[in-house]
């Protein structure tokens, strides 16, 4: 089943929340992911919209959460 969803799972791997990406007809058959951690940016591509999402200024959820 494709639910067009992105997750973001804590450090230790046991929870996961979804992540809210507000793009024009929503997400559309998410495949790939890219963080670059120097801009803040997350790239997305789509296998069935065909495009490559950009979110920029995103919070760095790869550092230690308090």
């Amino acid at each position: 089943m494709l639910n067009n969803r992105l997750l973001v799972f804590d450090r230790s791997l046991t929870s996961a929340r979804e992540m809210s990406v507000a793009v024009d007809g929503g997400l559309n058959g998410p495949v790939s992911l890219w963080y670059d951690k120097s801009r803040g940016r997350l790239y997305v591509g789509e296998y069935d919209g065909r495009r490559v999402i950009i979110i920029d200024h995103l919070k760095d959820f790869t550092a230690a959460q308090a």
